[in-house]
C-alpha cells in the first residue's frame, strides 16, 4: 500500500471540503451525497472516510474555516491597531474590497440558508453569532480609540451601540446578496457604513 505524504493528505482534505462548500451551498447539506464530494474532489470514498466520519463533520470543517476567514480577513488585528477614524475606515475599506472578489464569504451563507437540518442549522447560527459578538467588541474597542476631537460633541459616543450596527448591517448585507443575488459595491457599503458612524456622532474625514 502506498503511504501519502502528510502534504498529499493535507491536499486531499482541502479538496474535499472545497468540494463540500461548492455542493452544500447549491444543493444544501442533505441533498449533497458522500460520493458527490468524493467525485467532485477527484478521489475514492474512501479517500473521504479517511478524513471525515460523515457530512456533519465536514460542515462543521468548513464552518471552522469560514470563521477562520472572518478573523483573518476581516483584520480584527489591524482593527485593534487602529486609532482614529481614517485608520478604522481603511480597515473595512480592505476587507469590503477582499470580500467583493471572494465567493467563500457567500457560499457558506448559502450552506445556511439551505440548511434544511434544524439542529445543524441552530448550530450554524449560534456559532456564527459568537464569531459577531468578538467582532462587535473589537469594533467597539477601535471606535472607543478615536480621540475626542473627532466626535461631533467632542466626546466619546456610545461605541458598542455604533459597533453592533455597523456589524449588523454588514452581515444582513451579506444575507440580503445570497438571497436576493444583489450585489452591492464595496464602496457603496462603505458608504453607508459611514452614516453609521457620522450618525454615532463621529466626525469623518
Amino acid at each position: 500500500m502506498v503511504r501519502r505524504t502528510k502534504a498529499e493528505a493535507e491536499k486531499t482534505k482541502n479538496a474535499l471540503l472545497t468540494s463540500a462548500v461548492v455542493l452544500f451551498s447549491e444543493r444544501g447539506v442533505s441533498k449533497a451525497t458522500l460520493e458527490d464530494i468524493a467525485t467532485a474532489a477527484g478521489v475514492t470514498k474512501g479517500a473521504f472516510y479517511w478524513h471525515f466520519k460523515n457530512k456533519t463533520e465536514v460542515l462543521f470543517a468548513i464552518r471552522d474555516r469560514y470563521l477562520t476567514l472572518l478573523e483573518r480577513e476581516l483584520f480584527i488585528q489591524n482593527l485593534k491597531k487602529t486609532n482614529n477614524i481614517s485608520s478604522i475606515l481603511s480597515v473595512w475599506s480592505d476587507f469590503f474590497k477582499i470580500f467583493e472578489h471572494s465567493d467563500d464569504i457567500l457560499r457558506f451563507k448559502k450552506i445556511i440558508v439551505k440548511c434544511d437540518d434544524v439542529k445543524l442549522l441552530s448550530k450554524l447560527l449560534l456559532d456564527e453569532y459568537k464569531q459577531l459578538e468578538i467582532i462587535r467588541r473589537v469594533v467597539a474597542d477601535s471606535i472607543a480609540s478615536i480621540p475626542e476631537s473627532e466626535w461631533q460633541e467632542a466626546k466619546i459616543g456610545d461605541c458598542k451601540f455604533i459597533a453592533k450596527m455597523a456589524v449588523n448591517y454588514v452581515d444582513g448585507y451579506i444575507y440580503r446578496q445570497v438571497i436576493t443575488n444583489h450585489k452591492v459595491s464595496s464602496q457603496e457599503i462603505i458608504d453607508s457604513i459611514k452614516v453609521i458612524f457620522r450618525g454615532g456622532g463621529i466626525i469623518l474625514p
